[in-house]
């Protein structure tokens, strides 16, 4: 099957469905340009990752994803930073229905 797309204005998830007996991989990407500090782009490496381990409690998600980071992160707070990724997550997880 085609992989899904879908996009914001920050983010770009990319979706490839498999067997319902399969597990679900999750891929980041966070380029150095994007996120300059490497601090940064491990907290919302974790943050990603974080997120769709709770999607897989909630609604077993089979096959691949990968998320990138598409825009320049200007800087924030690690608060909001932590708001603004959990609300693009939810709203393309929400556009591809993998979100319960």
């Amino acid at each position: 099957s085609f992989p899904t797309r879908r996009s914001s204005d920050l983010l770009s998830l990319h979706i490839k469905k498999a067997a319902a007996e399969d597990l679900t991989r999750v891929g980041v990407v966070v380029p150095k340009k994007a996120v300059p500090l490497a601090v940064t782009r491990n907290h919302i490496k974790r943050l990603i990752y974080v997120f769709f381990r709770e999607q897989e409690e909630k609604n077993h998600i089979p096959g691949s994803v990968v998320v990138r980071v598409v825009r320049r992160i200007e800087k924030l707070t690690r608060k909001q930073l932590s708001k603004e990724i959990r609300d693009e997550l939810k709203l393309l997880a929400g556009k591809a229905k993998i979100s319960s």
